[in-house]
């Protein structure tokens, strides 16, 4: 009885044990995934901090590059391919405009073209319903295209039965010439279903077309709200660069050290404290390098936006 109760108890000790091991390995991997999670993301930060050293690197030869005070013909460069660009896209929306008034055209007389042909066909399904009412035994002439030779079709095979009733020879005579006449109103308007199923086709195409010229234009549109945005800060700062040249030396040296002090020490500030908080966030802790991660989307934007101030306002 002992050894029977030490067994079970060396048997349930085994389980706990297993148990108990295979929860520690559960939560060794889990740790040695979160570990690696934690690597990744630590070379991640890593990468962006180096990229922002080296765009505040870029940024410092700019602000090198401003206290020069040499750069008025690139900034005469700059202005006169502003105005090119304007000028093009300006010509590139007219023709745009005119290709794509052309095309409302067009897509207006197709409309009234498959207009047409609806209605035609409407008529021809009337005309099929009134001969199939006026003779029930040519069924298939519901297929007709015209509507005065499918009513006369139909009254003269009406007449001729009548009047040849008791002959059946012109009767199978006069059915053969009807099961013709059929046949070729059947063919007509085959013809026409297909020319409504092209034109239809064709409309849908005009209209994606249509479509694709109105958002180009309005992309066009943008463009050059941009362009006429750029170069009229362009011609401010021109003016305003030529008013610091016509002022005293020792003021135009002053203001204009005060003034690039004004404009770039701000972005660089701006640059230098989101480089201080990537690198102070970068920690063995879980929450806070995915929370690095998750600001990785929003760093770029800034700084393309502060060094595009910067140079609008060079």
């Amino acid at each position: 009885m002992e050894i029977a109760q030490d067994e079970k108890s060396g048997d349930s000790s085994k389980e706990r044990l297993t148990a108990e091991l295979l929860k520690r390995s559960n939560e060794l991997h889990s740790v040695s995934s979160q570990f690696h999670q934690l690597q990744k993301n630590y070379k991640r930060a890593q990468t962006r901090v180096e990229q922002l050293e080296k765009r505040l690197a870029e940024l410092g030869r700019l602000q090198s590059k401003l206290k020069d005070g040499n750069n008025k013909a690139q900034y005469e460069a700059q202005l006169m391919q502003l105005q090119q660009q304007l000028s093009d896209a300006c010509v590139e929306r007219a023709e745009l405009e005119s290709r794509n008034q052309e095309l409302e055209r067009q897509c207006t007389q197709l409309q009234m073209h498959l207009e047409h042909q609806k209605r035609h066909l409407r008529d021809l399904k009337v005309r099929r319903e009134l001969q199939q009412l006026l003779h029930p035994s040519g069924s298939s002439a519901g297929e007709s295209a015209a509507a005065r030779e499918a009513h006369q079709l139909a009254n003269s095979s009406q007449h001729n039965f009548l009047h040849h009733h008791h002959h059946p020879a012109s009767q199978v005579n006069q059915h053969q010439d009807s099961c013709e006449q059929i046949e070729q109103l059947r063919a007509t308007l085959e013809t026409k279903e297909l020319q409504v199923a092209k034109l239809e086709k064709l409309v849908k195409q005009l209209e994606k077309h249509e479509e694709f010229s109105q958002a180009q234009r309005t992309r066009l549109e943008a463009r050059i709200a941009k362009l006429e945005l750029a170069l009229k800060q362009g011609q401010q700062h021109r003016l305003h660069f030529e008013s610091k040249m016509v002022e005293p030396d020792n003021q135009d040296s002053s203001g204009a050290k005060e003034d690039t002090n004004n404009v770039d020490t701000n972005p660089l500030k701006r640059i230098r404290e989101e480089i201080v908080d990537e690198v102070s966030t970068v920690s063995p802790k879980k929450a806070r390098v995915e929370q690095i991660v998750n600001d990785d989307d929003k760093l770029p934007s800034a700084s393309s936006d502060n060094s595009r101030i910067l140079y609008q306002k060079n």
